[in-house]
């Protein structure tokens, strides 16, 4: 894929075409984020970044600083990961996107999740939910649901991680989220686990 994209960036440029420069660019950092060079990623990114901002392109931009959001917590930088996924989400609302403003909610909430803020990882999964629900957006909400059962799993409460996974499930199948489905159906049988239901 990153070859391919290195390839068509400069006829991108040589049109003179700014928006398939970026999307290039941005498409090149998360090939270069899939190959675990963050460097790269992020250099790639902000490149696309700068791009987007001069077009006046804030719903574009916000969707950018949402993967670089996720370039630094991938790397072990929580306070920049929430950086980002705040600036994305000021984007995301002024420009009135909601599906990326889901998005940058649930990011921000995974890394509040990641280092032990399981209050606010959960206040703002709730943000993203009703987001999802009222766009119609019945993968991302399994999703979230999904989301929301790990938190309560990392801080000890199965029978609430079991209950949202239980949500979760159908909207994650009737979507035909494949993948989805069966991490939801892992974590299930992890919490079983964990409390010695070995059949289930």
């Amino acid at each position: 894929a990153l070859a391919y994209v290195a390839a068509a960036l400069p006829l991108y440029r040589a049109e003179g075409d700014s928006v398939g420069e970026a999307r290039m660019l941005a498409n090149m950092g998360t090939s270069y984020r899939a190959l675990g060079r963050a460097d790269s990623a992020l250099a790639s990114y902000a490149a696309a970044l700068r791009l987007r901002r001069a077009l006046g392109d804030s719903a574009a931009a916000g969707a950018v600083l949402n993967r670089m959001g996720s370039v630094f917590w991938a790397t072990g930088a929580p306070d920049s990961a929430l950086a980002y996924h705040r600036a994305a989400l000021r984007l995301a609302r002024a420009a009135g996107d909601r599906r990326e403003e889901a998005s940058a909610l649930n990011n921000v909430a995974a890394v509040y999740a990641d280092i032990g803020g399981a209050d606010s990882a959960l206040a703002y999964h709730a943000r993203a939910l009703a987001l999802r629900r009222a766009a119609g957006d019945r993968a991302g909400e399994g999703a979230t649901l999904a989301n929301i059962g790990a938190v309560f799993n990392r801080v000890g409460r199965p029978d609430s991680a079991l209950a949202y996974y239980a949500r979760a499930l159908p909207l994650r199948r009737a979507a035909g989220d494949r993948a989805g489905e069966a991490v939801t159906l892992h974590n299930i049988g992890v919490v079983h686990g964990d409390a010695g239901d070995w059949a289930r």
